[in-house]
């Protein structure tokens, strides 16, 4: 097992934003978000950073509209990507970085439960 985390922590470097202020910038947590997320573990995913559930919902929806468009041979995509999903994204991240920084303000590590 050691030689997994010394593989780990040569690959995966620690956010320097947090190594300087002790706070995490808005996308840390997502590297452990997409381990979780691939380990089935979805609400644990969740909480180290929402944004790689809602890419990966949408990737799905977008995948799925795409395969009925091929299947039943419309012109017309079912899904068109919209600014508005980049708005959504944007304000998961403020949220995340948000919370966690206020929680870890006061005493509660969401990273290192």
């Amino acid at each position: 097992m050691k030689i997994l985390e010394m593989i780990y922590h040569a690959i995966f470097r620690p956010c320097p934003f947090h190594q300087v202020t002790g706070y995490y910038c808005p996308g840390c947590g997502g590297t452990r978000s997409v381990i979780a997320l691939l380990r089935g573990h979805i609400i644990q995913s969740f909480i180290y950073h929402p944004i790689v559930l809602y890419v990966v919902i949408l990737t799905i929806y977008a995948l799925c509209m795409k395969l009925l468009d091929i299947i039943k041979a419309k012109d017309t995509p079912r899904f068109v990507f919209h600014p508005k999903y980049v708005y959504i994204a944007l304000f998961i991240l403020l949220i995340n970085f948000l919370i966690k920084n206020t929680t870890l303000y006061f005493g509660l590590d969401l990273l290192n439960l």
